[in-house]
């Protein structure tokens, strides 16, 4: 499976976990909906969020650091055979 095919598995993934989360919304009764389980949810998902970030910019950190730096001396033995 390519990149793009992997994209689109990752896309329906979380649009179905949206959609189930919009059923399940439904579902729950009203003391799990508002108040203190609606903050710490808030709470836990800006968490995630902010991991989420920091993963990201540093695999593009990361990755800029690989393009621009110069291959390494074991690097270029190796080529050589």
């Amino acid at each position: 499976m390519g990149a793009e095919g992997l994209a689109v598995v990752a896309a329906v993934v979380v649009f179905a976990g949206g959609a189930v989360g919009f059923i399940l919304q439904r579902q729950l009764p009203a003391h799990f909906t508002t108040g203190g389980p609606r903050d710490m949810i808030g709470a836990v998902s800006g968490v995630l969020t902010s991991l989420l970030a920091l993963v990201l910019s540093l695999l593009v950190a990361m990755a800029q650091r690989s393009r621009r730096s110069p291959p390494s001396f074991s690097s270029s033995i190796s080529v050589r055979g």
